[in-house]
């Protein structure tokens, strides 16, 4: 009726998209989810300062406005528990020395934050970060004008976001250098980002074995100490990861031609995944015995002439895959003595050289074999009716390193992701 203001009293979840005259959302008190389209801030603007932010707990925006715009301070804290942010950059400014504050000094409550196509960034916002005091997952993804920390470095007061556990940084192909991550931090996902320098504060240096710090991982409290997951692909500058947490669990190195070196006292890692280092030599004396190790899955690292070996070293083995490294001639004995007790195993490629090195074939369109952890390979459109035939994305999630993840670059990839990549839908290599 005219006069009246229209009222949804049931409804929870709304999801707006291209409404370039509305400006308002009706009331709607138990509303909870927004989901909001446009090409300019015209509803964004006033639901962000509004009523709604002390109710809702999930907003996801995409807005593919360039200007940025300085909204006031909103004085009632909001609600909302997950932003995700696509394009949005009239919440960013490019300078330095102006930012958008009047926004984040409200979202004291959210715990994820998932930023993509942000292209206005070209700094990490570290001053809208300092805000978010509760935030446990970060996600950036597609940022690619992002580069560096601000000249003026992080806030001065407190810890920048002292609760976070989660990072995971895809597509940002300039980006390199992070902020200081915080010590709360128990998983890093990096994918697609090949410009990057360094990933905790203290490593990797141009030159193998050269390090102004000390390299000893006992000789100081590490800057993670917190780390169980760490899986990294398509790094084309770092040439190792020096001192690796050694609360690392799961661990996976994917297309990082450069790498040398990887060290660090890993007693409690679970996992171990390595494809795509062609320049890796020798994992002997530099990651201790691996006794908690239950799964290791290494593939074309064509340098790779040893591995870990001492009196603990796959005492608790249960999957062991090595395929393309022919400069590896043989096992370590420690490895040898426990193969019969290794449940699913697959050495048959290990000597052999990578095949996409090879000319090649005469049947392009042929299908290429997933290998299996145990016993032949089956390939993509076939099954396998032995009991203990699994692919590597069943099998590492029996043991623990989560599903298979080819990635977008190279489908080829080694299987056996950490869990927390929540990548489960991605079918097994072609």
């Amino acid at each position: 009726m005219e006069g009246d203001e229209l009222t949804f009293p049931l409804l929870e979840d709304i999801h707006v998209k291209n409404c370039p005259k509305l400006t308002f959302l009706p009331k709607a008190p138990i509303l909870r989810i927004l989901k909001l389209e446009e090409n300019s801030p015209h509803l964004s603007q006033s639901v962000l300062v509004s009523g709604y932010m002390s109710s809702l707990s999930q907003i996801k925006l995409s807005i593919c406005a360039d200007e940025a715009i300085l909204l006031p301070v909103n004085e009632a804290e909001a609600s909302v528990t997950k932003l995700k942010l696509f394009g949005c950059n009239m919440l960013f400014t490019t300078s330095q020395s102006r930012t958008t504050l009047g926004l984040w000094q409200c979202f004291r409550n959210l715990e994820k934050l998932e930023l993509k196509s942000c292209d206005v960034l070209l700094f990490w916002p570290l001053r809208e970060f300092h805000s978010l005091e509760s935030l446990k997952e970060l996600i950036v993804k597609s940022c690619n004008n992002l580069k560096v920390k601000p000249v003026d470095g992080e806030p001065a007061q407190g810890q920048l976001l002292p609760h976070l556990t989660s990072l995971q940084i895809e597509d940002c192909q300039d980006l390199t250098e992070l902020f200081n991550l915080p010590l709360s931090l128990k998983s890093i996902d990096i994918d697609g980002c090949p410009k990057l320098k360094s990933v905790w504060d203290e490593q990797e240096d141009t030159e193998l074995g050269t390090n102004t710090q000390d390299p000893s991982p006992s000789a100081r409290v590490h800057s993670l100490p917190c780390l169980e997951t760490f899986y990294i692909n398509d790094f084309d500058n770092l040439p190792g990861f020096r001192d690796v947490p050694s609360s690392l669990q799961s661990l996976a190195l994917f297309n990082c031609p450069k790498v040398q070196f990887l060290s660090g006292k890993l007693d409690a890692l679970t996992c171990l995944a390595i494809s795509g280092c062609e320049t890796l030599r020798s994992l002997e004396s530099c990651l201790g015995d691996l006794p908690s190790l239950t799964t290791l899955m290494i593939e074309r690292c064509k340098s790779l002439t040893s591995l870990p070996d001492g009196p603990r070293a796959y005492s608790s083995l249960e999957s062991l895959e090595i395929k393309y490294c022919p400069a590896m001639k043989s096992l370590p004995g420690c490895l040898k003595q426990r193969l019969d007790s290794v449940e699913e195993k697959l050495l048959s490629h290990m000597r052999s050289s990578d095949p996409r090195e090879e000319p090649p074939t005469t049947h392009p369109t042929a299908k290429t074999p997933i290998p299996s952890v145990f016993g032949a390979a089956i390939t993509s459109n076939q099954g396998c009716n032995a009991p203990n035939c699994k692919t590597p994305v069943e099998n590492a999630g029996k043991l623990g390193c989560g599903s298979a993840t080819p990635s977008r670059h190279d489908h080829n990839m080694l299987d056996g992701m950490p869990t927390h990549l929540d990548r489960s839908t991605i079918s097994a290599h072609r």
